[in-house]
């Protein structure tokens, strides 16, 4: 919806996101598993 150029606050409330902290945790998130993955595993 964003590429269409629809505002964030139409998706967010299409999705059902409300609540401030939830639409945090997705405006905030970063896929780091790439870079995760380049160093050994510690067990």
């Amino acid at each position: 919806m964003l590429e269409k150029g629809e505002p964030s606050e139409k998706a967010f409330k299409e999705l059902g996101i409300e609540r401030f902290c939830c639409k945090r945790m997705i405006v905030g998130h970063v896929d780091l598993i790439d870079e995760l993955l380049k160093f050994p595993r510690l067990q």
